[in-house]
């Protein structure tokens, strides 16, 4: 995974223009949102605390976790997760 993009999934994730793609549908995504997802990415299978994504998305934990919850519900719509 690098800076320009990698796939997920049946995604391409364009992480330069923080876009989604798959086959002809494309999906924008937050900046921060985007941040989330490589983090995510870069550590599968492992469950992940909102304080931990604070930490290294927003290099803050005095926001309290409705920024991660705001940023995951923005990718569970983008990826068509109910």
């Amino acid at each position: 995974m690098d800076h320009r993009g990698f796939r997920f999934g049946d995604w391409q994730v364009e992480v330069a223009g923080n876009l989604l793609r798959m086959g002809g549908a494309r999906v924008a995504l937050e900046p921060r949102a985007m941040d989330v997802l490589r983090y995510l990415c870069r550590h599968p299978h492992a469950v992940i605390p909102a304080e931990e994504l604070l930490e290294k998305c927003w290099g803050t934990l005095e926001l309290g976790d409705n920024p991660v919850h705001k940023a995951i519900a923005q990718l569970r719509k983008a990826l068509g997760d109910s």
